[in-house]
C-alpha cells in the first residue's frame, strides 16, 4: 500500500563514486515508488507498470556509496491508473554497480 517501505541492504569493499544500475520488474499489477539510496533520492514516482511481465534496466547514474553498509530503500507511492486496482507489487531482480571514472 502507498507509504509501505522495503529496505534492502548491501555491503561495498571499498567506498567512492560508483554507476548505479537496477533491472526491476514491471507488471500490470506493479506499482509507482520513490527510491532512495542510504535516504537520499534516487528516483521520484518510478512507475513500474507494464501491460505485461517484463524486466527493465533503470540506469541511476552515478552515486556515492560507502564502504561497509548501504541501503537501497523504495517507497510506495501509488499506482499507474493502468494498473490493477489494489495491488502494489515491487520487484528488484538485480543491482549493477561498477566503479565510475568520474
Amino acid at each position: 500500500r502507498p507509504g509501505d517501505t522495503a529496505r534492502f541492504t548491501f555491503a561495498m569493499a571499498e567506498g567512492g563514486r560508483f554507476s548505479l544500475k537496477a533491472a526491476l520488474t514491471h507488471a500490470p499489477d506493479y506499482a509507482q515508488a520513490d527510491v532512495l539510496l542510504n535516504d537520499k533520492p534516487l528516483a521520484r514516482g518510478y512507475d513500474a507498470y507494464a501491460n505485461k511481465v517484463e524486466t527493465r534496466l533503470a540506469d541511476w547514474g552515478v552515486v556515492d556509496l560507502q564502504m561497509g553498509e548501504n541501503v537501497l530503500s523504495v517507497v510506495l507511492t501509488g499506482a499507474n491508473p493502468l494498473a490493477q486496482k489494489d495491488r502494489f507489487f515491487w520487484g528488484i531482480d538485480y543491482l549493477e554497480i561498477t566503479k565510475s571514472a568520474e
